[in-house]
């Protein structure tokens, strides 16, 4: 009975025009825009994690612990803690993103988390070990 009150309702409410019925493109473009936002911030993420490996190799981060209570205040102070932070805004963003496309709401937002991170160190570790070639082809470039 109150499913045929309720349909009434909607029913006089779009006669009324106080209702109106979104185009199906709409919900398309809104959920393909969603998923280029997800994958631009993943491939971010993996970019700002690949730098921030760089640099910790770069600043040969061992030999610096090996010196002590002054290589951990060296290296506290050398941290670029603004990278790191923008990295946990980019995966953050990436999380509540791929949250709300398609079915997505239904997954545990741990399950979502954990394939953005695994997405991101797989994406830096190829940043990583593919460092050489993008070297070369920079230095070649602007040779």
């Amino acid at each position: 009975m109150s499913k045929i009150k309720s349909k009434k309702k909607i029913l006089r409410k779009i006669e009324k025009n106080e209702v109106r019925m979104i185009p199906k493109w709409k919900f398309e473009i809104k959920n393909k825009s969603l998923r280029g936002l997800v994958i631009l911030g993943l491939v971010l993420s993996s970019l700002i994690l690949g730098i921030l490996v760089y640099w910790w190799q770069l600043k040969n981060v061992g030999e610096l612990l090996v010196m002590g209570e002054v290589g951990v205040e060296v290296l506290l102070r050398l941290f670029p803690y603004w990278l790191a932070g923008l990295f946990g805004v980019a995966m953050s963003f990436c999380v509540v993103l791929w949250k709300k496309i398609d079915n997505n709401y239904r997954k545990p937002l741990e399950k979502i988390a954990l394939m953005a991170a695994l997405i991101t160190i797989i994406g830096s570790l190829i940043i990583i070990l593919t460092k050489d070639l993008w070297e070369l082809r920079l230095w070649l470039w602007l040779r």
